[in-house]
């Protein structure tokens, strides 16, 4: 959305249709339902909750072991399983009652419109705008990581967490009106209203073999035995300085009834 501007006139959209929502202004508001409202409460809540727990308990089985997993000197690390239950039990049982709070918030509560919000032409730009500070915090820790396995295992996190969550959308999946939104609030290209323009110039047939097409041929492979051979002369010259420098290049023989030094 922040640079959907240059997208919209490299694509021609306004070209095939005018009134495009995408590269315009958006007429259909953003309606928060109780339901979402909550399921994102929780989302939200449980997450700050579950990530603060989590640190909590790492600092706390750090302090018991006396050194950070993967660290120097921590051998007993991984033996150390009460130590580990007693740290990481109260998070465990964190995600699994925000799962079942999220389960409950769904099926309870009324899909009914909570809060209708118009976009315009500028809500988009603002959502992006939101969503991109939020996801600074993930970026901060990107950047910051120095072990790599834990770096993959993030990565691998992430990829699970984007694909549960953009799956029904992807997989086109019947959703109420209020998903529906969201989804695409994130990613204007997904929208039918963003269209490319087409191209209408009758398609050329030229011939595959002439005397251009054989010219360049010619001339590829010209350059390429040219640059062949002197990569390897190149790699010969390197290699008899590297002998002389080191002393290991044998004298020429001598000539027959030579005397001998």
């Amino acid at each position: 959305w922040l640079l959907k501007g240059p997208l919209c006139v490299f694509a021609g959209t306004a070209a095939v249709d005018p009134s495009s929502q995408v590269c315009g202004s958006v007429i259909n508001p953003v309606i928060v339902t109780q339901r979402v409202a909550a399921a994102i409460l929780v989302i939200v809540l449980g997450g700050l909750a579950i990530g603060w727990m989590w640190w909590s308990a790492r600092n706390r089985l750090v302090e018991e072991s006396g050194a950070a997993p993967g660290a120097e000197g921590s051998s007993a690390w991984p033996g150390r399983r009460d130590a580990f239950l007693r740290a990481f039990a109260p998070l465990i049982a964190a995600i699994v009652v925000v799962l079942v709070a999220l389960v409950v918030a769904e099926t309870v509560l009324p899909d009914v419109a909570l809060l209708s919000v118009p976009l315009g032409s500028g809500g988009p730009t603002f959502v992006a705008l939101v969503v991109g500070l939020l996801l600074t915090g993930p970026a901060w820790l990107v950047l910051r990581s120095r072990d790599p396995r834990r770096f993959a295992v993030g990565i691998l996190v992430a990829a699970l967490v984007w694909f549960v969550v953009w799956y029904p959308n992807i997989a086109a999946l019947p959703l109420p009106g209020s998903f529906v939104n969201m989804y695409q609030g994130l990613l204007p290209t997904w929208i039918y209203d963003f269209q490319f323009t087409v191209n209408m110039t009758p398609a050329a047939h030229p011939k595959i073999v002439t005397a251009g097409s054989l010219a360049l041929i010619v001339a590829l492979l010209v350059g390429s035995a040219a640059v062949m051979y002197s990569a390897r002369s190149w790699h010969l010259e390197l290699a008899l300085r590297r002998a002389e420098r080191d002393g290991r290049v044998a004298e020429p023989p001598a000539e027959p009834g030579a005397a001998r030094p």
